[in-house]
């Protein structure tokens, strides 16, 4: 969730929100999300969310999700394997669907 703020006709101010929800601060590390938290289904970023992503946009089954929502923070890479069955649950439920991004 993000919010802008005009400073004038030509700038903004993105202001950003960590995992908890709290406005992030320029200068302060954002709060990383409680454990168990690339589970949440619901969850940008996520395991499932990813994978479901990647079989949309016709990229390859890479199991991967962001700690601080998609393309927030760092990538994880280095899973459990309960973690890569819940990437690969997004990705086969969506490959199962046929929902698939059109290229025009």
């Amino acid at each position: 969730m993000s919010d802008f703020k005009v400073l004038s006709s030509q700038s903004f101010i993105k202001i950003g929100f960590d995992a908890n929800g709290d406005k992030i601060v320029p200068g302060k590390p954002p709060a990383m999300p409680p454990d168990g938290v690339q589970f949440d289904r619901r969850r940008h970023g996520g395991l499932y969310d990813r994978g479901s992503a990647d079989s949309y946009y016709g990229r390859a089954f890479s199991p991967h999700w962001y700690p601080l929502g998609t393309c927030n923070g760092p990538k994880i890479t280095e899973l459990t394997p309960e973690e890569r069955r819940e990437y690969a649950a997004g990705y086969n439920d969506n490959e199962a669907s046929g929902d698939k991004k059109e290229w025009d």
